[in-house]
């Protein structure tokens, strides 16, 4: 188990350390963290099982808060040119949409 030190962050450890991280899992969990490490001076590997990065044909929900994320990270503008047009939903065949 991690024990944290007494008076400081985990916030405050990560951008003191600038160590290396290795992530497992090239989704999108584990190239945000990827992003978020190397921005705070960490060497960060992702490895990922697939062949390729491909999309899985999932639907995804980004709340205000992640797009924020997603605009620090400079990701922002290319999410917000690939969703679809305001008030359209795709939806997969068969289902309610």
């Amino acid at each position: 188990m991690f024990m944290k030190p007494e008076g400081t962050s985990a916030g405050a450890r990560i951008r003191e350390a600038g160590g290396r991280a290795l992530i497992i899992g090239g989704g999108i969990g584990g190239l945000s963290a990827a992003i978020a490490l190397q921005a705070a001076g960490w060497d960060a590997a992702v490895y990922e099982r697939g062949p390729s990065l491909a999309g899985a044909g999932a639907g995804i929900v980004l709340a205000a808060n992640a797009m924020k994320l997603l605009d620090r990270f400079g990701a922002g503008a290319e999410v917000r040119a690939r969703e679809p047009p305001s008030g359209r939903r795709r939806s997969a065949p068969g289902r309610a949409g």
